[in-house]
């Protein structure tokens, strides 16, 4: 009985999800030809706060998502969904997973949260099913939901072009107290 009970302890895993916010941000220039016709080069410093998410995955018979706050949607918008579908696609997997997200980032606040939940939800799925990859791998799927999920492997204060595929991270002895303010209104 007790085994029965540390296999399913083991098919659960928490993570926190943690946010950032921009420090600078310039737009280069509009891109007109290839994948990412449309987009913009961009120079952005981002930075990782103290503010997240928590997000928990755990194996299940059908692939299901809930979350604490009724605001976010859980359909094909919900970008840890959109995560799942990519890991397996990427992998071939046959498995399904229950994804639960704890809220504390604003939804719609700006924060990337979002995009910080796909890219934990990656993480704790290459754990859950032992898929071994590596951040550039992460990345490469990440890219594919969204421009910032990729930061979200990088760690703590990077400068990053998002469609430009330059990602580097900054080492800094700088350190920083905010106040976040967000509007009644949502910012997607």
């Amino acid at each position: 009985m007790s085994l029965h009970i540390i296999l399913i302890a083991m098919s659960l895993l928490t993570e926190k999800s943690f946010t950032r916010i921009t420090l600078a941000l310039d737009i280069v220039r509009k891109i007109n030809n290839g994948p990412f016709k449309g987009y913009h080069d961009l120079s952005i410093i981002k930075h990782r706060i103290g503010l997240y998410d928590t997000i928990t995955v755990e194996d299940a018979k059908t692939t299901r998502i809930a979350c604490s706050d009724p605001r976010v949607p859980l359909d094909g918008r919900n970008l840890c969904l959109r995560a799942l579908d990519a890991i397996k696609k990427a992998t071939g997997v046959d498995k399904n997973a229950a994804v639960f997200i704890e809220k504390k980032i604003p939804v719609m606040g700006g924060l990337a949260g979002g995009s910080a939940n796909a890219a934990t939800t990656m993480r704790l799925l290459d754990a859950l099913w032992e898929l071994g990859f590596d951040n550039n791998k992460m990345m490469e799927i990440g890219r594919t939901l969204g421009m910032d999920v990729p930061y979200f492997f990088s760690g703590k204060t990077a400068f990053d072009t998002e469609a430009g595929g330059v990602l580097e991270p900054i080492s800094t002895p700088c350190r920083f107290d905010f106040i976040l303010v967000t509007p009644d209104f949502g910012v997607s």
